[in-house]
């Protein structure tokens, strides 16, 4: 599995509007996270072939009310670690394998962790110039946003980092990509932005 895309966002059959849909709920799980806080949010999912669901919840307020939960199919807890197991509040997930995701940070961290969900530990820390929030696997990179920063993408493989001059440049900006597109939210204008890989808005 190259990415979250191939994983959680597949599409099937023909395209169609968004207006035109009818959804199905097939499934409904309660993402388990520490204390009765209002603060917090799920942040990330990712879901594995394996069926099972990776949440990250952030409190931004409280942080040691952050967690990561992984449930099985049925929504049971596998496992469920706060910040001072994992060293780190949790913002979005990207999968880079059956075993491994990358783990974006809040802004003060300016990390991107990448973690084994298997030995349940952290295996290494990428330092950014920003703060961190959406990402998402393109082949052998990841791609994120800095928020006001922009749009970063980092190869796993030589670490070497391309910037991109394109983005909402919010905080809380959400990224993914699908058929080298790379789709950007913006909260504050509640829009979806698709860009290509050079920039120009399709």
């Amino acid at each position: 599995m190259k990415s979250k895309i191939k994983q959680a966002q597949t599409v099937s059959g023909p395209s169609k509007h968004v207006e035109n849909m009818q959804l199905l709920l097939e499934k409904k799980v309660v993402v388990p996270r520490p204390g009765k806080s209002k603060f917090g949010l799920v942040t990330g999912c990712v879901v594995f072939q394996n069926k099972h669901f990776l949440f990250s919840y952030c409190d931004t307020l409280y942080s040691n009310n952050s967690c990561l939960s992984l449930l099985d199919e049925n929504g049971s807890k596998i496992f469920y670690l706060k910040p001072d197991r994992i060293g780190i509040s949790p913002c979005d997930i990207a999968v880079i394998n059956e075993t491994t995701v990358a783990i974006t940070t809040p802004k003060s961290s300016k990390s991107i962790v990448i973690f084994n969900i298997e030995t349940r530990m952290v295996s290494k820390v990428i330092d950014a110039q920003y703060g961190c929030f959406g990402i998402s696997l393109f082949e052998s990179s990841l791609i994120y946003s800095c928020g006001e920063g922009g749009i970063e993408m980092r190869s796993l493989d030589t670490g070497n980092v391309y910037p991109f001059k394109f983005g909402s440049f919010t905080s809380n900006e959400y990224v993914t990509v699908f058929k080298n597109k790379i789709y950007s939210t913006d909260s504050s204008s509640d829009t979806v932005t698709c860009f290509d890989m050079e920039g120009k808005v399709h």
